[in-house]
């Protein structure tokens, strides 16, 4: 009898250990699943094939004045570009051609500013978080995903995908549980002070069959860094390679 209460005993701590998120690995199953709904939830296989985008956007640079201004985003494979108005006479201009991580700070600018390696796997990071060709990354990823868990994020409840993304490293993906759209994405910037990064989405619609979000906020060390309302989007469109150098005349 005590024999048995010992056995018992030891079957419920491991039980409870095993319940207790972080502490036992998660089945792989459960993250097939989830990727599963989260691709048929975003247009299934126009979706995980949407390989470009163009986005018009009005950016809120400071958080604190409440004032957008006018802005493009351009996504094609892992090339990337964002530009936006600073003034009615002068553009900001920040992008990744395949070669090089590069800002024009200004319209004035002569000569593009380089940036080192990873800046470059930010900019390429970030031709994923602004375009429906995160869902073919965690496609292409399946065989090492895991699934994190439930919890509760910005109000929502969510699932976790957790993936590793190359030089960033840990990047979980949080999708809504009634939907199964995204609804955030979290990861440690391995730069200089390792700033803490979360990318929230909101407010979806039905684009030419991809669920696009209409809002996406950026915080950095969990304050809002940049707000980005969609005012229209173009997925799936040929962007010429061209659009993503440094616009030098």
């Amino acid at each position: 009898m005590k024999r048995n209460l010992t056995r018992l005993f030891s079957l419920v701590i491991i039980a409870t250990f095993c319940c207790t998120p972080g502490i036992c690995a998660p089945s792989d199953s459960e993250a097939a699943k989830l990727l599963n709904n989260v691709i048929r939830a975003h247009g299934a296989q126009r979706a995980l094939s949407c390989n470009s985008i163009v986005l018009d956007v009005d950016v809120l640079l400071n958080p604190q004045d409440g004032t957008p201004t006018n802005g493009q985003i351009f996504v094609k494979a892992n090339l990337f570009r964002l530009e936006y108005d600073l003034s009615p006479t002068s553009r900001y201009r920040m992008g990744y051609d395949g070669n090089q991580a590069w800002i024009l700070a200004s319209s004035a600018a002569k000569t593009p500013k380089t940036l080192d390696l990873l800046q470059v796997r930010l900019f390429q990071f970030y031709a994923l978080i602004f375009s429906p060709r995160w869902i073919a990354f965690l496609k292409d990823q399946s065989g090492t995903l895991r699934y994190g868990g439930q919890e509760t994020y910005r109000g929502a409840k969510t699932e976790v995908l957790q993936a590793n993304v190359e030089t960033i490293g840990n990047v979980d993906f949080l999708v809504e549980s009634n939907t199964y759209l995204l609804k955030g994405i979290r990861f440690v910037f391995p730069g200089e002070k390792q700033p803490h990064y979360e990318i929230s989405y909101d407010s979806y619609v039905n684009t030419n069959g991809l669920k696009i979000a209409k809002t996406i906020d950026i915080f950095r060390n969990n304050l809002l860094y940049r707000e980005y309302k969609i005012k229209a989007a173009k997925p799936c469109n040929e962007v010429a390679d061209a659009v993503f150098a440094p616009d030098i005349k």
